[in-house]
């Protein structure tokens, strides 16, 4: 080999271990500027924003879970709209079954919004439904012909008894 080759060989050794240095330093921060968790799904319908969540006390099997939406008025005017939060439970197939579990809606509310400009609102949906022992459940929020699965959970019973 000539020291010609030798040469460029070091320049990018060095080059490619300043790019990979530089790259994993910017990585964490990357990573910390978005924030922790999951953004929660929003719908927006009209200037008004909205999220569900749900009392995860109530997000057990036998349970009836509860849902509260909030809904922000973003706008500079009254701002009035139809919302329809849906309950959908699916029941966990056997593992031999060759056809997946539908899911299948079990309880749905509606009621009609008016926040004032800039208002926010927090509304419950306490259901009437129990959930079943391994059934996964999911909500759904609906306005002005938009919908977004908001929430879910699974209802999985424990496998092995504590006594």
């Amino acid at each position: 080999m000539r020291r010609n080759d030798v040469m460029v060989i070091g320049v990018t050794a060095m080059i490619t271990a300043a790019f990979a240095t530089a790259a994993l330093n910017l990585a964490p921060r990357a990573v910390a500027d978005r924030g922790p968790g999951i953004a929660r799904p929003a719908l927006e319908h009209d200037g008004v924003v909205m999220y569900l969540e749900l009392d995860e006390a109530t997000c057990k099997p036998d349970e009836k879970p509860v849902a509260r939406l909030t809904a922000a008025n973003r706008t500079d005017r009254t701002a009035t709209l139809s919302v329809e939060v849906v309950m959908s439970a699916m029941s966990l197939g056997s593992e031999m079954s060759r056809m997946p579990p539908m899911p299948r809606d079990v309880w749905s509310r509606s009621c009609d919004i008016v926040l004032r400009p800039g208002e926010t609102g927090v509304f419950e949906f306490p259901t009437d439904v129990a959930v079943a022992s391994n059934d996964v459940v999911s909500f759904t929020v609906k306005a002005g012909g938009k919908a977004v699965r908001a929430a879910g959970f699974s209802a999985a019973a424990p496998l092995i008894e504590k006594g």
